[in-house]
């Protein structure tokens, strides 16, 4: 079984800045990409999973 899951998030500044130092962009983002992020008041951001149930049969 799987769905889909997608979504618009509008996040303030701060919330964008904790989402990517989840990612693993965040290693990469220069300083000027953190300040200007933080800077924000709103940031929206489109989310997209893909959920897989695995199961084992008995």
């Amino acid at each position: 079984q799987s769905d889909e899951l997608c979504y618009l998030m509008r996040l303030r500044g701060d919330e964008a800045v904790a989402l990517l130092q989840m990612t693993p962009f965040a290693w990469r983002a220069k300083p000027e990409v953190w300040q200007a992020l933080a800077a924000k008041e709103v940031f929206d951001c489109q989310t997209d999973f893909n959920i897989h149930l695995w199961q084992r049969s008995y």
